[in-house]
Order: structure tokens, then sequence, then C-alpha cells
């Protein structure tokens, strides 16, 4: 039972710590300015559009380009455009796709494809454009089968 007690002391102890270093490097980019694509690269989040979905340090990057928006709106960014402006709309409407089927980053990859389909609505985007877009040919048989068009069953 002491040893329980110790053990989740010990798990508490790291979580408080780690949010008081995450806090700290935040704030610390936030004074340097460091843009969401600069954060994207810090957190190594930079390597694959798949990664970086599927990563714990998502969650950071997205309180951090919420703090980024807040203090420079001017410069105001979203966690998506970070990612849209490092794998393209084809990448990451692939990884939201793929992202969307693993439960533990399910709830954020459905949140960026809801954000993703709106931009694209709120753009008074056509589905010849979507298709375009995720170059989707309807003359293509194989079309059907694409992870692309999951995108749009959603």
């Amino acid at each position: 039972p002491e040893t329980v007690e110790v053990n989740e002391v010990e798990r508490v102890t790291a979580s408080f710590n780690s949010f008081i270093t995450e806090s700290v490097k935040l704030r610390f980019w936030l004074a340097k300015k460091k843009t969401a694509a600069a954060a994207l690269v810090k957190l190594k989040l930079d390597r694959s559009v798949g990664g970086a979905l599927a990563s714990p340090k998502l969650n950071t990057l997205s309180n951090y380009v919420d703090m980024f928006s807040k203090t420079c709106p001017n410069g105001q960014t979203s966690l998506l455009g970070a990612q849209t402006a490092k794998y393209g709309e084809i990448g990451v409407a692939k990884g939201l796709v793929t992202a969307k089927r693993v439960t533990r980053s399910k709830d954020i990859a459905t949140k960026l494809q809801t954000q993703q389909l709106e931009g694209w609505l709120n753009n008074q985007k056509s589905v010849k454009d979507i298709f375009t877009i995720l170059k989707i040919s309807d003359n293509d048989i194989l079309f059907v089968l694409s992870r692309k068009l999951d995108t749009l069953d959603e």
C-alpha cells in the first residue's frame, strides 16, 4: 500500500514537472515570436504527417498555436494551417483519414478534418475544386478506392 502511494506521488510529480517544463518552453518560444512552423520543427513533428498526427506532442503544438494567435493577432495561424503549410492539403487530408482510425489521435484528427472541410466550404470550393486539390480523377476507376476520397466521406 505504501509503495502504491509513493508511485502515485512520483507519477503526479512527473506530470506536474512536465506541465511546468512545457509551459516555460512555450512562453520562451512566444517571447522569441517563433512561428508555428518553427515550433513544429522544434517538437520534431516535421518528419511525417502520420507521425505528427499520432504524437502526443501535437497537443503541445496546438497549445502554442493558440498562445501565438492570442499574443500576435496579425500573425494568426492554426494547427491545421501549420500542418498544411508543412505537408500540403493532400498530405494532411490523407493523414487525417488514417489518424481518425487510431484511438489516441481520433479526437484531434476529427477536429482538424472538420476544420479542413469547413475551410473548403467557407472558401466556396466546389466538389470539382476539392477533387483537383486532392488530385482525384473521376475518370480513373481507382478513385473510388482512394483514401483521399475518405476525406470527403465525412
